[in-house]
């Protein structure tokens, strides 16, 4: 993986090019999930998906089949 210099700040009361301060991570936890609702409505949405393309699939095939 190529690295990229980045310049970075030494005060933080300062603005223009530059200005930001960066930080390198090397490792990062997460104690409690922000919008756990969210999450179970997006993953029950994809398996609803899933399962009517399924359901679909089966309905033409049997069509296919008659």
């Amino acid at each position: 993986m190529p690295h990229a210099w980045r310049m970075t700040s030494t005060t933080r009361n300062d603005s223009g090019n530059g200005a930001c301060e960066v930080v390198f991570v090397e490792a990062i936890d997460i104690l409690q999930h922000g919008t756990p609702g969210w999450y179970t409505t997006y993953t029950l949405g994809w398996w609803s998906l899933l399962f009517l393309l399924v359901l679909r699939g089966g309905l033409l095939l049997r069509e296919a089949l008659r």
